[in-house]
């Protein structure tokens, strides 16, 4: 299969997971389990390692390494900890929730916990140690 038919397919498949996600609502213990979870039923028609970690060191070229595969686990629980302490942000005024979703997208972006077909994306992404 060819890269161009098989971010086709991503897309298709995991629109019409998403959709279905967000009309049923997303409910659970948000935990990195439950991160596991959705992400495994998101993308498990596409890839064998849906809602794995992944297991190896990642950077993307000419901007930054993303957390070392062993820390993923412990990192996002902090985070998703920190959120949960926060209420997961219920209740904040526009400011203070654009402010707070941008640190908690860029703390994600970092950890980048799910593996995604690295080989895909050969061209930008390529394995550290």
């Amino acid at each position: 299969m060819n890269i161009e038919k098989l971010q086709t397919y991503e897309a298709k498949i995991t629109a019409a997971k998403s959709l279905g996600l967000r009309k049923s609502g997303i409910t659970g213990n948000f935990d990195s389990n439950h991160i596991k979870q959705i992400h495994k039923y998101l993308f498990e028609d596409v890839y064998p390692f849906a809602g794995q970690f992944r297991t190896e060191n990642i950077a993307k070229k000419g901007e930054f390494r993303f957390a070392q595969f062993e820390y993923i686990e412990t990192e996002l629980e902090r985070l998703l900890n920190k959120l949960k302490k926060e209420e997961y942000l219920q209740g904040l005024n526009k400011k203070r929730l654009s402010n707070k979703i941008s640190i908690l997208f860029s703390r994600t972006k970092r950890i980048t916990s799910i593996q995604r077909g690295q080989w895909k994306n050969k061209q930008r992404i390529y394995k550290t140690n």
